[in-house]
């Protein structure tokens, strides 16, 4: 069971008119861990940032070496808690 979908990890960027060539899923190991860690918290986590393209990292601010930018799926994100 996975307390996360696919689509919570899609690229921010306004509209794929940018090139975003951003994968549409989280790596399977950030996935595993996540779910972990949800499992324990015991309540809902939102993902804030998943995927980035490296044109949507640049704009954000985001490193040059991301866990964000990765080609077989984000190996991090940001997360905020509900309560």
């Amino acid at each position: 069971m996975t307390f996360f979908a696919d689509e919570e990890f899609l690229c921010r960027v306004d509209g794929k008119s940018h090139g975003c060539d951003a994968p549409d899923h989280p790596h399977r190991l950030l996935r595993l861990y996540l779910d972990q860690i949800r499992s324990l918290y015991g309540e809902a986590l939102v993902v804030t940032s998943g995927n980035r393209c490296a044109a949507h990292n640049a704009e954000v601010g985001g490193q040059d070496v991301s866990e964000h930018v990765w080609p077989d799926g984000c190996l991090g994100c940001d997360l905020s808690c509900t309560s």
